[in-house]
């Protein structure tokens, strides 16, 4: 993964998880990469799709209402092109 798919959108993801389980919710969360091809060899993501929810009506979409679950992108930096 690029660092920007695992930085900074990632970290509001786990951020509001974190509160959320700290407020006592149990937390389902769950990651799906999505690939440009079916080649077994493309073996990088082209992005992620993110959904968490809890029992007591987290909702991770920092986006959208009603809650969908949110792509990211797994475009490098420039600077690490």
């Amino acid at each position: 993964m690029h660092a920007y798919a695992d930085s900074r959108v990632m970290r509001q993801v786990e951020n509001d998880v974190r509160a959320a389980a700290d407020r006592g919710e149990t937390i389902t969360h769950n990651n799906k990469p999505s690939y440009r091809t079916n080649d077994p060899s493309d073996v990088v993501p082209a992005g992620v799709t993110i959904e968490a929810h809890g029992n007591r009506g987290f909702r991770f979409t920092p986006w959208a209402q009603p809650a969908r679950p949110v792509t990211t992108l797994n475009e490098p930096r420039p600077e690490e092109r």
